[in-house]
């Protein structure tokens, strides 16, 4: 009876020592998030208006749309890519002539992390804080069906909106080994951006 006792006990504790010890983040480990963005930061919300003429303006924006892939260099820190892009289309018609001009926003980055696996023991929670290094392209096409003379039917302008510090935190929660949910905090192409989270 003791030796069942003995052997019981040193299981549960076998087995209670692998549930402490395990880790949400792991050195090898591969990540993809795919998220979309709350509080754009570059483009305004959507809106529309009539004039007592009957002309109609009106704004519709794309929400952040954004991808990363992340390796883990080693058990508490993590490199990989960004990209993002949002946008936004405004149009302004009048008679039977519309004017058209389309902003968009591309961000390309690097991004690091580190990753509180070994201070917080929690399987499925994955902490982390980091920043991103990146470029913002702007690009704005303008569109017109008005014939008149001094109106260009189509036309684009392209720059680069400078050097970017994106400072961040994270949370990701896993349902299984390889599937979650992430949420970040940070100032980017949004102040939010929530998504899921794939794991290799």
């Amino acid at each position: 009876m003791k030796n069942k006792i003995l052997k019981i006990t040193s299981l549960f504790l076998i087995g209670s020592s692998l549930v402490i010890n395990a880790q949400s983040f792991d050195q090898g480990q591969k990540d993809i998030n795919i998220g979309v963005g709350i509080g754009n930061t570059y483009v305004s919300s959507n809106s529309s208006s009539t004039s007592a003429g009957g002309s109609t303006t009106s704004n519709t924006v794309t929400p952040p749309l954004s991808g990363t892939f992340e390796f883990g260099v080693t058990d508490m820190i993590s490199v990989g890519g960004f990209i993002g892009y949002t946008g936004s289309t405004w149009s302004y018609k009048y008679g039977n002539y519309e004017d058209k001009r389309v902003y968009s926003y591309y961000i390309f980055g690097a991004k690091g992390a580190f990753h509180f696996a070994k201070l917080i023991r929690a399987e499925k929670v994955d902490l982390y804080a980091g920043m991103t290094l990146g470029d913002v392209i702007e690009k704005e096409t303008y569109t017109t069906t008005n014939p008149a003379p001094g109106y260009n039917s189509t036309s684009t302008q392209q720059s680069g909106g400078g050097f970017l510090f994106l400072p961040f935190v994270g949370c990701r929660y896993r349902f299984t080994d390889n599937f979650g949910v992430f949420g970040e905090l940070g100032y980017g192409l949004s102040l939010a951006n929530i998504g899921i989270n794939l794991k290799f």
